[in-house]
């Protein structure tokens, strides 16, 4: 019931039997509302995919780079929600090595990257995935991104 993502505890799973024997699915959302969102994206919906059939059950995800510290606890992975800069004609900026341009959702007005702060998630672009191995995230991490839908 425990997972090393960041936002995104307290988070439980597990099944339950009915009266006829088959077992259902039981999924326990944290509270804050971006940390909800984050494990149902995590967890919940490639599950729903699957069980809806479909063969592709994560979003489509790419490489990209921050342009802005982040914070992060040790050893968990974080999933930063992300703007993604864009060229004057609207198309997602890249750098040479055709990798997105990232600033942390918020940024501009200083909202932060709290879970309770649902303004960013309203704002993002995409999902930012910080490996559980890097404990500071200076400007110039790689990072995998997950398009969210707008």
């Amino acid at each position: 019931w425990r997972f090393a993502i960041q936002p995104g505890k307290p988070f439980a799973f597990g099944t339950a039997r009915r009266g006829d024997g088959s077992r259902i699915l039981l999924f326990g959302l944290p509270g804050n509302p971006v940390s909800s969102y984050v494990t149902f994206e995590i967890f919940v919906r490639p599950a729903l995919r699957r069980l809806a059939g479909h063969a592709d059950l994560l979003r489509a995800s790419e490489p990209g780079v921050l342009l802005d510290r982040a914070s992060k606890s040790p050893g968990r992975r974080a999933y930063l929600r992300v703007d993604v800069e864009r060229t004057p004609s609207g198309a997602p900026a890249r750098d040479a090595a055709g990798r997105l341009l990232l600033r942390l959702a918020g940024a501009r007005s200083n909202a932060g990257q709290g879970s309770h702060v649902l303004s960013t998630l309203a704002s993002a672009d995409a999902l930012a995935a910080v490996p559980e191995a890097l404990d500071d995230v200076p400007p110039g991490t790689l990072v995998e991104v997950s398009w969210l839908d707008r």
